[in-house]
């Protein structure tokens, strides 16, 4: 199985399991979305637990990243942008493992003294799948796309019980692994994101 049929397998099996609350774009939309200055509109029709939207409920997020389309004048920039901030920035497949658990620390509060964090390394058909799990505060759509997604923007950058700050060390997934799915629950939630 090639990698598109893979990605395309993966996010119908998400969507099923979901019930089509499933949203996948491409980062460089997102980071255009974000210097056009609709980052914050873009956000707000994102769907949650207060406002679970319609049937269809990324309809706006998919629209707000035509119309941004359409309005910008230099499409070719934010490709280029992930590409030379994120795609060139890693090359060290070891490093993955260690973003990914220092992002699964800090998802723990600073007073939990005990922080447990799970690797799982598994073969599903010719694929090496690995799990990593944490315990922590938990993340809503809005923030996996604001804090996890958008390159250089992060939850952590004042806080000083934290180690990650930057907002750039979790994309060193992408020297890993072809596929990435994140699933979160926000503390005190019953619906994973």
């Amino acid at each position: 199985m090639n990698r598109k049929s893979l990605i395309e397998r993966e996010v119908s099996k998400l969507k099923s399991e979901s019930k089509g609350r499933v949203y996948n774009t491409i980062l460089s939309d997102l980071v255009m979305v974000q210097m056009a200055g609709d980052f914050d509109a873009f956000l707000e029709s994102l769907p949650s637990e207060e406002n679970p939207g319609s049937e269809k409920p990324f309809a706006r997020a998919n629209e707000i990243i035509k119309e941004t389309r359409k309005k910008v004048t230099t499409k070719n920039l934010f490709p280029s942008i992930v590409e030379k901030t994120i795609e060139a920035q890693f090359g060290d497949k070891h490093a993955a493992l260690r973003e990914l658990g220092q992002n699964s620390r800090d998802a723990y509060e600073c007073f939990e003294k005990d922080k447990p964090i799970l690797f799982d390394v598994s073969k599903e058909d010719n694929y090496m799948v690995l799990k990593v799990r944490d315990y922590g505060s938990g993340m809503s759509l809005k923030d996996v796309v604001k804090d996890l997604l958008i390159p250089y923007n992060s939850g952590k950058e004042f806080d000083l019980t934290k180690i990650g700050e930057h907002g750039i060390g979790w994309y060193s997934i992408v020297d890993l692994a072809e596929l990435v799915k994140v699933v979160t629950k926000p503390r005190g939630s019953e619906k994973a994101t």
